[in-house]
């Protein structure tokens, strides 16, 4: 269900998804690729033949990249994160998928960010039951975005703690739990 909702929210431009273990990264990009009604992200397919080469064809990041979703975790050599981080500067790619390995000092230019927090379902599938959520505008950095919702990081700890408190108390609409703040932009002041 998560998959579903944040590839609806692609179009409003990069994303940037933050979760809590390597397996539920890699586990939400390719269910957002499975998600996807259309065919391969071309401008994606210079990163996806590089990753081929160093990973192997049949690595999951290689799939994923193809489609213009790419996964981020400390697992990964040091070459392909910074492969993936220069494709999401450089617009390659519609989302990455990421441990807490992209949520402190790094600047990147997404448009929404999702914080989420309690993924593992009572049968470990990763990320399929209905995981809370917070979705918001993006500032210069994820940890700036957590701010402007009133998270403040404390120091010593971890941006998932602080990412955990702020999306376990945060007011969410109606909606589905997936979706407590919209990314679309603000309407342009009047005259």
């Amino acid at each position: 269900m998560f998959a579903q909702a944040a590839v609806l929210l692609l179009p409003a431009g990069p994303m940037l998804v933050v979760c809590a273990t390597p397996l539920s990264a890699q586990d939400i990009a390719r269910a957002m690729t499975d998600a996807l009604s259309e065919s391969e992200h071309e401008p994606a397919r210079t990163l996806a033949n590089l990753l081929a080469e160093q990973l192997g064809e049949e690595h999951p990041l290689v799939r994923c990249t193809r489609y213009g979703i790419a996964f981020h975790h400390a697992a990964l050599p040091t070459d392909v994160l910074e492969g993936v981080e220069d494709a999401l500067r450089n617009g390659v790619l519609k989302a990455v998928v990421s441990t807490t390995t992209l949520t402190d000092r790094v600047n990147l230019p997404v448009r929404t960010v999702v914080i989420l927090a309690g993924l593992e379902s009572a049968d470990g599938d990763g990320g399929s039951g209905a995981p809370r959520a917070s979705m918001q505008r993006s500032s210069s950095t994820p940890s700036d975005g957590l701010e402007e919702l009133g998270g403040k990081p404390k120091a010593g700890s971890s941006s998932l703690s602080t990412a955990r408190a702020t999306a376990a108390t945060m007011p969410c609409s109606p909606l589905p739990p997936t979706i407590c703040r919209s990314t679309l932009p603000s309407p342009a002041p009047g005259p």
